[in-house]
């Protein structure tokens, strides 16, 4: 799409998509809306860290159907010398929260086990994002250890279950009157400008600013 001279900025705009990371200790957040299949890889070009989309998974069917080209791997092995076949990507199912913090829309990255854990309990209290009968979910992440992947997740059951019911706050109708759909709020690139993408960030001409994108801190399972 063009723009007319008039409204265009000359500089490319900074995201509005806050992510919210899982602090040390206690956190509560409102899932709402979708969950968003997907899974990506993390990538690095010297002075930053993205996250770039595996275009052969499917988000709708939940598989990898190779239909559209994921050029990842073979960008990653030209610029950098990895062998394709070792450039995996990783599980990184996202869903929009109200972050209990301070009350903010924002996308969690979901941790797999954690995930889990909480589409068990699903079974006994409901569907937690449903606007009436949902809850809030209460996580105690838990540092065992010097790496990244060294990270416990403690999904309090019997806590949320004694919440189950609660009228949601008058700030959580404003939000999810104006929902959008996780699908528009992080749309999927087209092959073309994934490839593009990629390219200038492994050139090392894309911006070294990550407050904005995913950040390969999240990596944690």
């Amino acid at each position: 799409m063009a723009i007319k001279f008039s409204k265009v900025e000359g500089s490319a705009k900074k995201s509005d998509v806050k992510y919210m990371n899982l602090a040390e200790g206690e956190n509560r957040f409102r899932m709402v809306g979708d969950v968003l299949p997907r899974y990506v890889y993390w990538v690095k070009n010297g002075k930053a860290n993205a996250a770039f989309e595996c275009l052969a998974f499917n988000r709708d069917m939940e598989k990898f159907t190779n239909v559209e080209k994921d050029w990842v791997p073979e960008l990653v092995e030209a610029y950098q010398g990895t062998p394709r076949k070792e450039v995996k990507c990783a599980w990184a199912y996202c869903v929009q929260v109200i972050d209990r913090a301070d009350g903010k829309l924002k996308i969690l990255n979901l941790k797999k086990k954690m995930f889990e854990s909480i589409k068990s309990i699903a079974n006994d209290l409901g569907d937690p994002t449903d606007p009436e009968t949902g809850y809030d979910i209460i996580v105690e992440r838990k540092k065992t250890g010097p790496h990244a992947y060294n990270v416990e997740y403690k999904v309090f059951e019997i806590r949320m279950m004694k919440e189950k019911g609660k009228p949601m706050p008058e700030t959580d109708a404003e939000i999810l009157a104006n929902l959008k759909s996780i699908e528009d709020v992080i749309p999927r690139q087209a092959a073309v400008d994934q490839k593009a993408a990629l390219d200038n960030f492994l050139s090392s001409k894309g911006d070294d600013d990550t407050s904005d994108k995913e950040s390969i801190d999240e990596l944690d399972v």
